[in-house]
């Protein structure tokens, strides 16, 4: 997600109409490289900069699918920003 505006912004939510709920965690390994995901309550944007979103990094997990996803469908996700407001970006599902 880039910030191409000349103010902070933040992501406050994420939902989408194919699963009850979608949550952005990131993924993080321990000393002992121990994979573990926190839920992330907002994520900032400064102003002029993004944010990665990626597998075993930060990334938006569907709870709860209403509908089977393959590679090569798109689905539809609504990022709410506290500054931007709501926007619909199109994802496309891949293979990991």
């Amino acid at each position: 997600i880039e910030n191409e505006t000349v103010s902070d912004d933040t992501l406050m939510s994420v939902s989408s109409d194919i699963a009850t709920a979608a949550e952005v965690h990131m993924s993080m390994a321990d000393a002992n490289s121990v994979m573990s995901m926190q839920m992330q309550e907002a994520v900032k944007i400064p102003a002029g900069e993004q944010a990665e979103f990626k597998p075993g990094g930060l990334h938006v997990m569907l709870v709860s699918l209403t509908r089977d996803l393959k590679p090569g469908d798109t689905i539809s996700l609504t990022l709410n920003f506290k500054e931007a407001g709501s926007i619909t970006v199109e994802v496309p599902v891949k293979e990991q």
